[in-house]
């Protein structure tokens, strides 16, 4: 055998008439030609990342090549993990796969699965003559077999189990605890063998959804398709839906539901996400919650703007990054959000991700896209982002910012939460595990900060902005923090005004 790559040789002591090992430094991914005995033709070698290590075979001739008398056995040294090392996949697990939609793993294909599996459940249950009756109608009703299957594969689309916040390969110091996982804790605590974890959401996913108009896009065409005079309709007055489409089942189903009240309404997702975040959704009520957490919106800015200070250390190769701030902020942002997470919450998140879900799968359909007068050529993520930017724009709801920019917010805000609210990171003093959680959700971080500035012109990056006299500013549909409203101070940070009042306020500015 004759080495071809000059990182590799050969190693004929081990050779015991099974095969040659390969000493060298190889790169995952990297093609390594090994050449065989006599004149054969090279043989491209790679090395995969996974478990277990695999090396795939190719050749330019076909796969039936005579190789020699015998085969040739490659045999890999994988060198072995110290015990106190660790990594940031076992620091958070799948959490950011979870979410990704570039992921073969993604919710998208996640919920095909579901619903193929769900279908074939059905179809068994027709056997059953006590259920057939409900089966059939079930199946029958596209927009209820819709709503039963997110409802019923939430779980399953957005797994979260306790193997995602363990450290399996982490040696804590002699004093301190290994198990970081606090909802673990509390569990095995007062012994609630059948308690499941709640599914790996976050509810701030549904608030930029509404504030990126996605709701009121459907609302708005419910509004026009049952012919009611409204603030929205008059300007929907031309379009007109093909009453043979499958759509009109899905619609339907959707205006029972909402005549029925089975829909979350907007004053409830407001009431919670001042709950839980402190961000409220203008309403005509304009109702103000019982409890406000007001200062998550503060902390959580805190921390982006900690670790953007930390990726600039990062950088500089003749300094040793800090990440001691980082692991401070994140304490101060898992007890925010531990001291949220009552009562309601763990349900609503549920019930507001199931109810988004089934409006982005009726806006997805392309009757919709026939409906309004999309713009064909503007690239999208995902289909049902076309439907909302055109009514927007027919609505003139804040056209400037597209519902792109409000999905990023979304999608990238959820996983950097989830990689907060299930840590106990009140009992981690090592600022490794915050460096690793930086770095870990680098690009999610960044995107956000980039994609805030987007849609509120406020850079979080900058810690000394401050807005003047902002008591002065009348803004007459929002609610101020808080019950009696913002700071009486004549000076307030930039990036602790809460979104709603900036994203209002830029609307303004460009009237």
């Amino acid at each position: 055998m004759t080495k071809k790559n000059g990182n590799h040789n050969t190693d004929d002591s081990n050779n015991n008439g099974n095969g040659k090992t390969i000493k060298g430094n190889i790169k995952l991914d990297e093609p390594i030609i090994v050449t065989g005995d006599g004149s054969k033709e090279p043989v491209n070698v790679t090395v995969v990342n996974q478990e277990p290590i695999q090396m795939n075979l190719s050749n330019k001739v076909p796969l039936n090549i005579d190789l020699g008398d015998k085969p040739i056995n490659f045999n890999l040294n994988v060198n072995e993990r110290s015990k106190n090392e660790f990594t940031i996949n076992d620091f958070f697990g799948l959490i950011k796969n979870m979410h990704n939609s570039d992921s073969n793993e993604s919710t998208i294909e996640r919920l095909i699965t579901v619903k193929k599996k769900l279908t074939d459940n059905l179809q068994k249950d027709i056997e059953d003559e006590k259920t057939k009756p409900i089966v059939n109608q079930l199946l029958r009703d596209d927009y209820k077999r819709l709503k039963y299957e997110i409802e019923t594969g939430i779980d399953e689309m957005f797994p979260n189990d306790k193997s995602f916040y363990s450290f399996s390969s982490y040696l804590p110091p002699p004093n301190e605890g290994k198990d970081f996982n606090y909802l673990n804790k509390i569990i095995d605590h007062h012994n609630w063998a059948d308690v499941k974890y709640p599914p790996g959401i976050e509810l701030i996913y549904n608030y930029w959804m509404d504030e990126g108009y996605t709701t009121f896009t459907l609302l708005a065409i419910t509004e026009r398709y049952r012919n009611r005079p409204g603030r929205w309709s008059e300007n929907l007055l031309g379009l007109t839906l093909d009453p043979l489409r499958r759509v009109n089942n899905y619609l339907m189903g959707y205006i029972k539901d909402l005549r029925i009240g089975d829909l979350l309404t907007l004053e409830e997702r407001s009431l919670e996400y001042q709950n839980q975040y402190g961000y409220f959704i203008p309403t005509r009520k304009g109702t103000d919650g019982l409890e406000i957490r007001s200062n998550f919106h503060s902390a959580f800015n805190k921390l982006l703007y900690e670790c953007s200070n930390f990726y600039e250390q990062f950088k500089n190769k003749f300094i040793v990054p800090d990440a001691l701030p980082v692991l401070i902020a994140l304490q101060e942002l898992n007890i925010i959000l531990a001291t949220g997470d009552i009562n309601q919450a763990v349900s609503f998140a549920k019930r507001a991700r199931t109810q988004v879900m089934i409006e982005q799968f009726i806006l997805e359909r392309p009757e919709i896209g026939e409906y309004l007068k999309e713009r064909p050529m503007v690239p999208y993520k995902y289909e049902w982002m076309r439907r909302v930017d055109a009514m927007k724009t027919l609505q003139k709801w804040n056209p400037d910012n597209s519902i792109r920019l409000f999905s990023d917010l979304a999608e990238y805000g959820e996983i950097i939460l989830l990689g907060v609210r299930f840590i106990d990171w009140s009992n981690i003093s090592n600022q490794d595990f915050a460096k690793a959680w930086a770095l870990y959700f680098k690009n999610e971080i960044e995107t956000y900060i980039q994609k805030y500035y987007s849609v509120t012109n406020v850079d979080l990056k900058a810690d000394m902005l401050f807005m003047h006299d902002f008591s002065t500013r009348r803004i007459s549909d929002v609610r101020h923090q808080g019950r009696k409203g913002i700071a009486h101070s004549s000076y307030l940070r930039t990036r602790d005004v809460l979104p709603s009042v900036l994203i209002r306020q830029r609307i303004k500015q460009t009237v």
